[in-house]
């Protein structure tokens, strides 16, 4: 996946991710790369990269005759041959040019810092890190030379890190005035020859925090901190870091059932924008949705359900520490069935989760389908397929008993 940049008024900073403090203070304080968009029509980015200075020997050795390059660097062996060659030392690497695709460059902490304190800093060098706009390039054809059209997997463009010394900006205008001036008396030979060195031209330009430039990933990563972080109410088990969904069903119904009294709209988003990525699939946050309702009508749905009864709970767990006012019964169970499974797991590791999903099918009351999302929500992911065969022959023999059961009861 190729890394994206998002523009700071698009964060929602207030409200999703730090409500009491600016963006400068808050990154420089955590070190959040911070990036400045250049804008290309005011200005080049002349850029000065140097490699590590590490000390390489290039050697050369004889195959048949011919001398080869080792490691290669491409050169062909009959551009080599007859040629006697002494071993080759270089210690680091340097470069400086104009990069026409380097596009974001990371602010340093002294900037931050500046516009932190005075809502604005002047910057014509950076030094940390960019991003460059990797394009899609013409291929040549294998066959002829001729330049060929892109596919469309290359067209697309992307983003990739890039680490320089030095990234200088050079006001456009006047650069390109000089090249052309310089151009035209290198061709008449009248007039006095223009400077046309880049660091004659560097100019600055003024940062603010609305210019602001993060990337995605550290967006959604600081907004899913701060969901995790705003706990409505205290969740009263102590498996909320292996049970996420479970613990979201219970700070979702607390939000709609008592803050909002009661409303059933906006379930679901709530719970796909606060839950961590992956917590609930397209069909696991319906079932989710459904037990945060506060009301639910068992009848509905196809195949009858078990009613959720809590005075049943006490067949075989205390119910008072799983009734709560905001609550539907179906989620008191599943917060029993939540705590005894953590219990079972904490005895006896191994115990397959077959045996949460014979539990969420009877005493608990759930449909099938229900049981097999409410086991990923719980036991962390779904029944391997020893354990579906586990839990499906059980499903037989529990209607065959019922079955058996119905036609005792008319006799």
């Amino acid at each position: 996946m190729s890394e994206k940049m998002v523009h700071f008024p698009e964060t929602r900073w207030s409200e999703e991710i730090c409500s009491t403090e600016g963006p400068s203070a808050f990154c420089l304080r955590r070190d959040v790369p911070v990036y400045f968009k250049v804008p290309t029509n005011r200005f080049l980015v002349y850029y000065v990269y140097h490699a590590p200075q590490t000390r390489k020997t290039l050697t050369f050795e004889r195959i048949d005759n011919v001398p080869a390059l080792s490691p290669r660097w491409g050169i062909h062996r009959r551009f080599l041959s007859g040629f006697e060659f002494e071993p080759i030392h270089f210690e680091g690497f340097h470069f400086e040019g104009f990069h026409k695709d380097l596009r974001y460059l990371r602010l340093d902490d002294s900037s931050l810092e500046d516009i932190h304190l005075s809502g604005s800093s002047l910057i014509s060098a950076f030094s940390r890190d960019g991003y460059l706009i990797q394009r899609a390039r013409r291929a040549k054809s294998e066959e002829d030379g001729t330049e060929v059209p892109a596919t469309e997997k290359t067209r697309d463009a992307a983003l990739k890190k890039v680490e320089f010394r030095e990234a200088i900006l050079i006001g456009r205008a006047k650069w390109e005035a000089a090249v052309s001036k310089a151009k035209q008396v290198m061709k008449f030979g009248r007039g006095a020859l223009p400077s046309c060195a880049p660091r004659d031209f560097i100019e600055s330009v003024s940062v603010r925090e609305s210019d602001f430039y993060l990337r995605a990933v550290d967006v959604q990563s600081l907004k899913n901190e701060r969901l995790q972080n705003l706990e409505l109410v205290h969740y009263p088990f102590e498996h909320k870091e292996t049970m996420p969904g479970i613990y979201w069903m219970f700070q979702a119904a607390y939000e709609h059932n008592h803050r909002l009294k009661g409303s059933e709209v906006g379930i679901k988003p709530w719970l796909e924008a606060r839950a961590p990525d992956d917590t609930f699939s397209n069909k696991r946050i319906l079932t989710a949705e459904k037990f945060v309702w506060l009301k639910l009508d068992r009848r509905k749905g196809g195949k009858p359900r078990g009613v959720f009864d809590l005075a049943a709970l006490d067949d075989w767990t205390s119910r008072e520490p799983y009734e709560f006012t905001f609550c539907s019964h179906g989620l008191s169970y599943i917060l029993a069935i939540a705590d005894w499974w953590a219990e079972v797991r904490r005895r006896k590791p191994l115990t397959p989760k077959s045996e949460l999903a014979r539990q969420l099918i009877k005493p608990g009351g759930f449909s099938p389908t229900e049981a097999g999302h409410l086991v990923f929500l719980i036991g962390g992911s779904n029944l391997t397929p020893d354990e579906l065969a586990s839990f499906e022959g059980f499903l037989k023999d529990l209607e065959l008993s019922e079955a058996k059961q119905s036609k005792l009861s008319q006799l």
